[in-house]
């Protein structure tokens, strides 16, 4: 599934707002803190009774983003 939308904000403060939402979720999941986001990333997390791998598959700062 691709997903796009146009929004009327700055390459750098998308990619805050995504890095932040990243390093939460990865605290929640793991209970664990990182600093930094890196293509290839991945951690599990529970999706409601499943467990949902994840993986960062592009993490380009201010330029390009994909996840699974």
């Amino acid at each position: 599934m691709q997903y796009t939308k146009v929004l009327n904000v700055t390459p750098v403060e998308f990619f805050d707002a995504i890095q932040e939402s990243i390093i939460d979720d990865v605290k929640q999941a793991t209970n664990k803190k990182i600093h930094k986001i890196e293509s290839g990333f991945q951690y599990s997390k529970k999706f409601g009774k499943e467990k949902m791998n994840v993986k960062i598959e592009v993490f380009k700062r201010n330029c390009e983003y994909k996840a699974r």
